[in-house]
C-alpha cells in the first residue's frame, strides 16, 4: 500500500468509526429494486448528468454508480469495488477537503438520530464545495446529495442516493465546504461550514434574504423587489451581495441555479 492509499485509509476508517451501528444492511432484493429503478429509461431522463450511484450505508459501498469515469476519471469497477474510498481518491488531497467528508458524516448522523423517527426517511443532504479532480487534471468545485432510499426498522437509512454534479461554473474559485440537511420538505434545516465547524440551526440565508430571492427566481429587478418588500433598493442589493458570498456563486444568476441545486429553493 502506498502512503497516498495509507492516508486515504485513515479518513475511510474515520468514517467507518463514526458509522459504528448507524444503520443495519439492505437486503438483497431491496438493492436489486432500487438499481433496477434507476436503470429505468424515464428515470435516467430525470435525474442530473453527473456520477449517480446507491450507497450501502452500512458497508460504505457503492452497489451501483455511473458516469464516474466522465467525471472523476475512476472506472465504475474501482468504485464498486472500493466503495468510499474512491471517491476520497476522486479528491483533491488537501486537508480542507478530506476532512470534511468524516465531520459531515458525524453531522448527518447526528442531524437524523435527532429528529423523530416520522422525519427521517424525508432527509436531504447536501454537500457543497469539495474539490474533486478531472480526468485531464484540472480540479473543479462539486455538489453532492445524499438521499435516503431505504431504512431500517428504527428510521435510519440503509441505501442512499448518491448524486455528484459539477458546478465549477457556478462558483468562485476560493469556496469553503459546508452541508445542509433538510428534513419534512425544509421545514427543519441544518447548516455545517468548515470554516467555522458549528452547526447553525435554520437555512444558510435569513427570512428577508429568503424572500429577496424568491423574487430574484421571479426574475425581479431591484426597484421591483423593493416596492414590493418595503425597503430601499440598497437594502435589496445588499441583502443579495450577502447571499452571494455566502455561497460564493460567480453572480445572481448562478445564487439563484445554486439555491434550488441546494434546496433552499424549489
Amino acid at each position: 500500500m502506498t502512503q497516498s492509499s495509507r492516508h486515504l485509509e485513515v479518513y475511510l476508517q474515520k468514517c467507518k468509526e463514526m458509522l459504528g451501528n448507524f444503520a443495519s444492511s439492505a437486503s438483497e432484493e431491496t438493492i436489486a429494486k432500487y438499481i433496477q429503478l434507476l436503470q429505468d429509461p424515464i428515470q435516467k431522463a430525470i435525474l442530473p448528468k453527473g456520477v449517480v450511484g446507491i450507497l450501502d450505508v452500512h458497508r460504505l459501498a457503492f452497489r451501483y454508480i455511473v458516469n464516474t469515469e466522465f467525471a472523476v476519471g475512476i472506472t465504475t469497477e474501482q468504485f464498486l469495488e472500493k466503495g468510499v474510498e474512491a471517491y476520497f481518491e476522486s479528491m483533491v488531497k488537501e486537508p480542507l477537503n478530506l476532512d470534511a467528508i468524516p465531520v459531515f458524516m458525524g453531522f448527518l448522523i447526528e442531524s437524523i438520530g435527532a429528529v423523530p423517527p416520522a422525519l427521517r426517511d424525508g432527509f436531504l443532504a447536501y454537500i457543497y464545495g469539495i474539490q474533486n479532480i478531472r480526468p485531464s487534471g484540472v480540479n473543479f468545485t462539486t455538489l453532492v446529495q445524499v438521499k435516503g432510499l431505504a431504512f431500517d426498522e428504527d428510521g435510519m437509512p440503509t441505501l442512499c442516493l448518491f448524486i455528484l454534479e459539477d458546478i465549477a461554473h457556478l462558483t468562485k474559485k476560493a469556496v469553503k465546504p459546508r452541508m445542509r440537511i433538510s428534513f419534512a420538505d425544509n421545514r427543519q434545516v441544518a447548516n455545517l461550514s468548515m470554516d467555522d465547524k458549528v452547526i447553525k440551526k435554520g437555512d444558510i440565508f435569513s427570512d428577508r434574504e429568503l424572500e429577496v430571492l424568491k423574487r430574484l427566481l421571479k426574475g425581479n429587478e431591484s426597484k421591483e423587489i423593493a416596492d414590493k418588500l418595503f425597503i430601499s433598493p440598497n437594502t435589496v442589493d445588499n441583502h443579495r451581495k450577502n447571499m452571494i458570498r455566502k455561497i460564493d456563486a460567480r453572480d445572481t444568476t448562478a445564487l439563484v441555479h445554486l439555491s434550488k441545486m441546494l434546496g433552499v429553493l424549489h
